[in-house]
């Protein structure tokens, strides 16, 4: 199993946008079926992601593939 890249930070949309080489509005509907599920994992009670915490990059590299 790989180790993520991602491990003690959290990273915001655009990061993770530019790691996939990617526009945000691009990445955004990639997630989309995943969104209930990473507000879930949220730690701010919030309707937005704004920062991912390592739980929900986890849970997109999951989805997606690593980068």
């Amino acid at each position: 199993m790989n180790e993520p890249r991602f491990k003690t930070k959290n990273y915001s949309l655009q990061d993770l946008a530019d790691e996939y080489g990617v526009a945000l509005s691009t990445f955004r509907k990639w997630i989309s079926p995943i969104h209930d599920k990473l507000l879930s994992k949220s730690r701010v009670n919030n309707k937005r992601l704004r920062t991912l915490n390592n739980e929900q990059v986890q849970n997109i590299f999951e989805y997606l593939g690593a980068p």
